[in-house]
């Protein structure tokens, strides 16, 4: 009997099966395959507790990371985590914003006057470092803004913070990583000129973030 064929009424399969000079031969499937298949097993339903515990059990994520920008995905985004941390006063709620680089540099490379297509000159890393705070701090105020109310009722510690980067994919891991977020809840799609925060960088982050990626529509 060949592999595939019937026996006692239901089909036999022992492996792959190969054609050789007109004969069928089997192909044994490789030795460990039932505990590469388990593994797989294990590891999806492990992240599926992580993210649907059981009534009265704690939620494993406690450090979560939402990229914000104050579009209707990012909002959704950030009340997604908000559920995902339930009344765990011991979780971390870690909402960021990225100020794209070239927004900064556009500001070092203005015209110091009227009619001046001179760049503006720093006498020292000091001043440079100065107008990089000074955007820090615009983006910070602008997304405290952006959020209002909409962390009142957070029962956990709630981090607000804004970070500068040549690509907010970047921005987003590097932050992820040095505050050792766990899981990065982040909307599709954002707003106008920063649409690529939350709409092909979300594509970005989930290939280049080494912890789970969670997007929103």
């Amino acid at each position: 009997m060949t592999a595939g064929g019937r026996r006692g009424g239901r089909f036999a399969a022992r492996g792959r099966c190969a054609c050789r000079r007109g004969r069928i031969t089997r192909s044994p499937l490789p030795h460990n395959f039932a505990t590469v298949l388990a593994s797989c097993v294990e590891n999806a339903y492990a992240e599926h507790q992580r993210m649907h515990p059981r009534k009265g059990e704690a939620m494993l994520y406690k450090r979560i990371l939402v990229p914000f920008d104050g579009s209707e995905p990012s909002q959704n985004a950030l009340e997604v985590a908000k559920k995902l941390i339930a009344d765990d006063a011991a979780a971390v709620l870690h909402v960021l914003t990225v100020v794209p680089a070239g927004a900064v540099a556009a500001e070092l490379e203005a015209p110091a006057g009227p009619g001046s297509a001179t760049p503006l000159i720093f006498p020292d890393m000091e001043s440079y470092e100065r107008v990089i705070e000074r955007a820090k701090a615009t983006a910070m105020d602008d997304l405290n803004e952006a959020l209002g109310e909409c962390l009142d009722d957070v029962a956990c510690d709630v981090q607000v913070g804004a970070v500068i980067s040549g690509k907010v994919a970047d921005g987003i891991c590097d932050y992820a990583e040095a505050n050792d977020c766990e899981i990065i809840v982040m909307g599709r799609r954002g707003l106008g000129a920063l649409r690529g925060m939350l709409g092909s960088v979300s594509y970005a982050v989930l290939h280049e973030a080494d912890v789970p990626v969670l997007t929103v529509k």
